[in-house]
């Protein structure tokens, strides 16, 4: 009876062992080569954004900034193409050649005001008077004409800019002014009127896009 037990405890023994092999093997399958081909395939989809995020992040870098200056000569649309002919054309077209005669020069200058304000100008210079425009370069149209006879004029400065020592402006480099009517003097309500227009001086200094190009810096000039 005792060997009998001993073989049927060893036959279950056995059993088990053939059993626990045959979960070894089923829990660890070796994954056919077709499997293998397309893990291998996504994990290099997955490399490969990776590689073309830093090629474009690389790109990147590689534009070129604009400066400061640039950002700010985007607001004139002087610049546009064609504008500024089509300005001068308009301008012209308003001169009286029996009051003013034939024009001799073409100026895109900024005018300086008595607040140190800047403000886009263009200025002709004809036989019989010095016409100065103020013209809107986003809508092509003349809003004024101010008509000096050139006989009017008394002097022209050209300097550089100074100011009173108690006063807050400042201004770096040369400007132009034009006088006439000498024995009229500004009032004092003009001087503190920052929208005056009555003083018997105009002042001018060099447009801010001159050095765009050459065809700029020679309408700009104001030495």
């Amino acid at each position: 009876m005792a060997d009998a037990e001993d073989e049927v405890v060893k036959g279950s023994e056995e059993q088990q062992q053939q059993a626990e092999e045959e979960v070894d093997l089923s829990s660890s399958p070796t994954p056919p080569e077709d499997s293998r081909t397309a893990a291998g395939r996504k994990g290099d989809a997955q490399e490969r954004p990776a590689e073309s995020v830093a090629t474009s992040t690389q790109g990147r870098h590689l534009l070129v900034e604009p400066t400061l200056d640039q950002f700010k000569l985007r607001k004139f649309f002087v610049l546009r193409p064609g504008t500024l002919n089509q300005a001068i054309k308009d301008v012209e077209a308003l001169v009286n050649e029996e009051v003013d005669g034939s024009v001799l020069s073409v100026w895109l200058m900024a005018e300086v005001d008595h607040w140190n304000n800047e403000k886009e100008r263009i200025v002709l210079i004809t036989e019989f008077s010095l016409l100065v425009f103020k013209y809107d370069f986003m809508m092509f149209n003349c809003d004024q004409m101010q008509r000096i006879p050139l006989n009017f004029v008394d002097r022209i400065s050209h300097g550089t800019f100074s100011f009173p020592k108690r006063s807050l402006l400042e201004r770096n480099g040369e400007g132009v002014r034009v006088f006439w009517d000498r024995l009229r003097e500004p009032s004092f309500t003009s001087r503190w009127n920052p929208f005056a227009t009555d003083f018997p001086f105009i002042t001018f200094t060099y447009h801010p896009v001159r050095k765009i190009s050459d065809v700029f810096t020679a309408l700009t000039d104001v030495s």
